[in-house]
């Protein structure tokens, strides 16, 4: 508390910065940077959509500026790897490193003296390359993004995490509960283990247990609020909605998997000899027809190629993603989501995994005929299962 009173101060006075990110924060996520730099090891559990990520990044650059920090480990899905890499480019001018290939490879990057402030890494390669990040690397903050995939203590993952190394850790999750309250004394127990102490106490304090020892309720959550209160921060979009920009973009990269990749590449090289003829000479009408029919099924095939008829893809890298994304979106019964597609294909395929979720919808395609688009529209607005 000292520290980011006299921090405070010192920008009152100028002698630090207003800002320390190239765009200013909303008051909220400044906020959120201060809880996470000063309280050194930090859980921020903002609602989706708040600028974690951001938050984070303003918080490493705050003490990279106050010469606390020389180096950053970020651990992050594989899937958000370059969403990171946008927001610490936007938002800083501080170097970043994405951790790549082979083992050999990525020990280079750890062992590197002049490695950049930012290592960013996923989490599968936190489970083999922990011990080399401690002992090369040497984090002087320690990030993790959707930390949710440390909520079972016993899984590899989350032991390879918690034998990470660093003075400052700052954990992000939109979920720090989804099913039950262990998941968040997993969470904490890598920040600070002494601040909900051994797991068998935990559970004899917040369970209440049947004759032979099993949860059967919980207890005491009031006590557990006030427990984590000093390192968890939330807040949900309603609390900050006057500061809030009306609208929030996020790309979200998905792989293809290799064979989506291969036929993405069979119908990417027809197309290039397309091009090279256009290049020589106007296409016929034909051939123009058949350029725009293979960039479209490119297209298709970047979503699942099980839309294309004859094609069956029980993979579907994309459907996986929304999964989660819903999975976090709606433990606000509040919440309401609208999935777009160019593909109804693709929408089926995401109404099938509704369905087998029990996730209530409404159905809008440009199939629906008109008098019922209007029932389907009011159904979304007014219906709370839907």
């Amino acid at each position: 508390r000292a520290l980011r009173r006299d921090y405070e101060t010192g920008v009152v006075e100028g002698r630090h910065p207003e800002h320390v990110t190239l765009h200013p924060l909303y008051p909220y996520q400044r906020e959120g940077m201060l809880h996470l730099a000063f309280g050194e090891r930090a859980l921020l559990a903002d609602e989706m959509g708040l600028g974690k990520t951001i938050q984070a990044v303003a918080a490493c650059a705050l003490l990279h500026h106050l010469g606390k920090a020389k180096r950053v480990l970020v651990v992050t899905p594989a899937s958000l790897k370059t969403e990171w890499e946008e927001q610490i480019k936007k938002f800083t001018t501080l170097g970043h490193q994405l951790v790549f290939g082979p083992r050999s490879a990525r020990v280079k990057h750890y062992a590197d003296p002049g490695a950049p402030f930012f290592t960013l890494v996923n989490y599968e390669q936190v489970v083999g390359d922990g011990l080399d990040i401690n002992n090369h690397l040497r984090p002087d903050i320690v990030v993790l993004d959707e930390a949710q995939r440390i909520k079972n203590w016993a899984t590899k993952t989350a032991q390879a995490v918690k034998r990470l190394q660093s003075r400052y850790a700052f954990v992000l999750t939109g979920t720090p509960i989804e099913n039950r309250i262990d998941e968040l004394y997993s969470i904490v127990d890598f920040l600070d283990p002494s601040l909900l102490g051994p797991l068998f106490r935990f559970n004899r304090e917040f369970y209440r247990l049947d004759d032979k020892g099993r949860p059967e309720d919980y207890q005491n959550l009031p006590a557990l609020r006030e427990r984590v209160r000093p390192v968890l921060l939330r807040r949900r979009k309603h609390q900050v909605e006057t500061e809030l920009p009306d609208r929030t973009d996020r790309n979200l990269f998905v792989k293809l998997t290799p064979a989506m990749r291969s036929e993405y590449d069979d119908y990417k090289q027809l197309a290039s000899k397309l091009v090279q003829i256009s290049l020589k000479r106007p296409l016929k009408k034909e051939e123009s027809d058949r350029l725009m029919i293979y960039l479209g099924i490119m297209r298709m095939i970047c979503d699942s190629p099980s839309i294309i008829k004859g094609h069956d893809c029980p993979d579907c890298p994309k459907l996986a993603e929304l999964a989660g994304i819903l999975d976090e979106a709606l433990e606000d019964p509040d919440v309401k989501v609208i999935v777009f597609s160019e593909w109804e294909g693709m929408l089926r395929k995401v109404r099938d995994h509704a369905e087998s979720q029990g996730i209530g919808y409404a159905w809008h395609t440009g199939t629906v005929p008109q008098q019922k688009r209007r029932a389907e529209i009011l159904a979304f607005r007014n219906d709370p299962g839907c």
